[in-house]
């Protein structure tokens, strides 16, 4: 009767760890937590139309709902004698951080039209290692630059950020596409993990072994009877500096809050 009662207590245990498993790698199969409400596009330089406005609002909270990201756009006329990325340190600190429904995920584009400091920058924001920042890193960021600067340079203002919008969106998606946020592989993971608890449970149902390295060894009469310490070769290797690129560097950091993210941005 007792070793019956240990059958089915041991079957209870692994089905408790393989449900266990299970929902702990449930939640990161879910994109979207909260759709935000947050105000993605301010245009304080008037370069949109009301329609192309609108049209971008619309595309921030679609994408930005389906990756957990806030995508925000901002334009001005000028920022005064601050920088670009200390600006929009500010505007996050200020306006994202604590207004975030996305536990601080954000993708920001500021565009200033000051002919004293006329550019423009991006920034990504979060925290964990599975967030925007992650995800939008300088060499990413600069690709995106590369794509937007031209149409900035040409006038294109709504083409431009609509360029911004889609690349966000592909990179930032690049954390729904890993195998691990994949729902096959989480049930497989939740069985693997019952298989080596099963197999940890039988292993330990039988005899416990005695005998190890030392019992046959005599101590008295056991010796080490030879030792080597050959010198073969010494190895340098030589890393190039980086260059700067055309895309005035990177400007990652940590904003006035204590908010890290990536960053870069340009002149055009």
């Amino acid at each position: 009767m007792k070793i019956l009662r240990q059958s089915g207590s041991r079957k209870y245990i692994i089905l408790f760890i393989m449900l266990c498993s299970f929902l702990i790698l449930w939640p990161n199969h879910s994109k979207s937590i909260a759709a935000s409400t947050l105000q993605k596009v301010y245009d304080n330089a008037s370069l949109l139309t009301d329609e192309e406005r609108q049209d971008l609002e619309k595309m921030c909270d679609t994408y930005g709902d389906s990756n957990n990201t806030d995508i925000i756009i901002i334009t001005e006329d000028s920022i005064g004698n601050q920088t670009t990325k200390l600006y929009l340190e500010k505007f996050y600190d200020q306006n994202i951080k604590k207004a975030s429904a996305y536990d601080g995920n954000c993708a920001l584009l500021l565009i200033t039209m000051d002919e004293s400091n006329r550019g423009f920058q991006i920034q990504g924001y979060g925290d964990n290692p599975n967030s925007t920042q992650y995800y939008l890193d300088g060499e990413r960021i600069d690709h995106i630059i590369s794509k937007v600067k031209p149409l900035l340079s040409n006038g294109k203002y709504y083409d431009a950020m609509k360029q911004y919008i889609n690349m966000v969106d592909d990179y930032v998606g690049m954390k729904y596409q890993h195998i691990y946020n994949q729902l096959w592989f989480q049930l497989l993971v939740s069985l693997g993990i019952g298989t080596i608890a099963v197999s940890i449970m039988i292993f330990n149902s039988g005899g416990k072994v005695t005998v190890n390295s030392g019992t046959y060894l005599d101590q008295n009469h056991s010796k080490i009877l030879d030792q080597r310490d050959d010198y073969i070769r010494t190895t340098i290797t030589r890393t190039e500096k980086p260059k700067n690129n055309d895309n005035g560097g990177d400007s990652s950091g940590t904003s006035p809050g204590g908010s890290s993210h990536s960053g870069g941005g340009s002149s055009f």
